[in-house]
């Protein structure tokens, strides 16, 4: 799975660098492409780290806890419960408070 394609052509979106930006400085040891298996490889390459100038110009700041689910609803229904099962589950281990909470679902369906 970590390395296949996993139907990428017909349900993934391929992000260009700099889709999602951040003035941060993210920890080398974690924040490497090899923790974001498969298509999820997607998210690390958009990432784009900006200076607080930068930061500035941006059209959205967003501050509020944001969960992205990227849906298998290509494969059948059950994968697609699944994600939301999933996502439940991590927001419960996350001990995440469902207030002021958004969740970003990113695919093509």
């Amino acid at each position: 799975y970590v390395s296949s394609r996993h139907q990428q052509q017909y349900s993934k979106i391929r992000y260009s660098r700099g889709t999602w930006k951040a003035a941060c400085n993210p920890i080398p040891e974690k924040w490497q492409a090899q923790y974001f298996p498969g298509w999820n490889v997607n998210w690390f390459n958009a990432f784009a780290q900006i200076s607080e100038t930068e930061l500035e110009r941006c059209d959205i700041h967003e501050t509020r806890p944001t969960l992205i689910i990227e849906r298998d609803t290509f494969a059948n229904f059950f994968h697609n419960s699944e994600d939301f099962f999933n996502t439940q589950i991590a927001l419960a281990i996350l001990r995440w408070p469902l207030q002021n909470l958004q969740i970003l679902i990113t695919d093509l369906y």
